[in-house]
């Protein structure tokens, strides 16, 4: 069972919405250099006690009863060069899997990135989202 739910988790997370929480510029072929990361947001929650995808975009708490032995949390980040890093009341996360997001020009946007602990130790917490070890989006859950 976790293992579909895992995988229900991933494809549903990089189906979401890619501009759900930050207002993505303008990039076309002559528009310039392409701009420097600008926004981070953690997009989606899921864990053991809540597995559904839960959207965190442009929030700062969960409304699931989050914890468990493993939580999932998706990072959307604009720009290039974001460095993003996740960690969960100052415990690394692990990065499992990113993807490119790109607009219809086929041109970067930014990345799309999925963490995971497993094992979860914490059954409420805060999420941060960082770029180098500045703090660029935070989320608590229960």
């Amino acid at each position: 069972m976790k293992k579909v739910v895992f995988m229900l988790f991933i494809l549903g997370a990089f189906l979401v919405n890619a501009n759900a929480g930050c207002y993505i510029k303008d990039v076309y072929p002559g528009s310039g250099p392409a701009p420097d990361a600008y926004c981070w947001d953690i997009s989606v929650v899921a864990s053991e006690d809540f597995p559904y995808m839960e959207n965190t975009s442009n929030k700062r708490f969960t409304t699931g009863d989050h914890g468990g032995s493993w939580i999932y949390v998706q990072i959307d980040a604009y720009g290039y060069n974001d460095h993003t890093t996740a960690d969960i009341s100052y415990n690394n996360m692990a990065l499992y899997a990113s993807v490119t997001r790109n607009n219809t020009m086929h041109i970067k946007l930014g990345t799309s990135y999925l963490f995971v602990m497993d094992p979860n130790s914490v059954d409420n917490g805060l999420i941060r989202a960082k770029r180098y070890s500045t703090l660029k989006d935070i989320v608590f859950f229960n």
